[in-house]
């Protein structure tokens, strides 16, 4: 029977209008991978969330932009417009409730920070204001791009996806300070913060940097498959 795999829809919010978004990278290489694949839309009902989790076998959150620091108990800094407060809200019950069925989780950008905070960790809320010695991790503006080199440490991890070192694009204001319990890092950037993660016992993978367009044997490609591969 083919595993059935949810993809948690980003929530946004323009000029009074609601709307919900996935990047089909992700969904396209699932469905290429003979998974079922399942959206679900964005709400904060408990009831609703258990009978999604319920039924998926593992969950994909993903999005662009930083976690709100209320989420890890504390107060913003610098005020970052690109909060989006219920939409965390919104991974961290889907979160929870895999982690209580003991079901595997697939952090992505955001998502990866929502798993650490679930976890116990700790974030910088700025990475440029905080980390005198940080390479940039964020698009400074619209014409600009954010690249920089990763190192993979894990030697196992390093096996399965066949790199050491590689480049990789990136678009987050903060980042990890300190890993929470139970996860151990696989790769960090080249300015020593912690860029990918997993659980322990393989029931969350955190992934900070954008997995761009996943194409199939790519490196990006390999992270998923190493998911699907090792976590289903």
């Amino acid at each position: 029977m083919n595993k059935k795999i949810g993809i948690a829809l980003d929530r946004r919010i323009r000029s009074h209008r609601q709307s919900y978004e996935i990047e089909d990278r992700i969904l396209k290489n699932i469905k290429g991978k003979n998974y079922l694949s399942y959206l679900i839309p964005f709400t904060l009902d408990d009831k609703f969330i258990s009978e999604y989790c319920n039924f998926l076998d593992a969950i994909i959150i993903c999005g662009k932009g930083d976690l709100c620091p209320v989420i890890y108990g504390k107060d913003s800094k610098y005020q970052i417009e690109a909060y989006n407060l219920d939409r965390d809200f919104f991974n961290m019950k889907l979160i929870e409730k895999m982690a209580t069925l003991n079901k595997p989780i697939l952090g992505l950008e955001r998502g990866a920070f929502a798993l650490n905070a679930f976890y116990g960790g700790e974030m910088i809320e700025s990475i440029k204001n905080e980390c005198k010695e940080a390479v940039s991790h964020i698009i400074e503006d619209i014409t600009s791009e954010s690249y920089h080199f990763i190192d993979i440490k894990s030697y196992s991890f390093s096996k399965k996806i066949g790199e050491k070192r590689t480049f990789v694009r990136s678009e987050h204001r903060g980042g990890i300070s300190k890993l929470g319990r139970n996860l151990k890092p696989l790769i960090y950037s080249q300015d020593g913060l912690v860029e990918a993660f997993e659980d322990e016992k393989k029931k969350a993978l955190g992934i900070v940097f954008d997995l761009g367009l996943i194409q199939e044997n790519s490196f990006e490609g390999k992270i998923l498959d190493y998911f699907l591969g090792e976590y289903l």
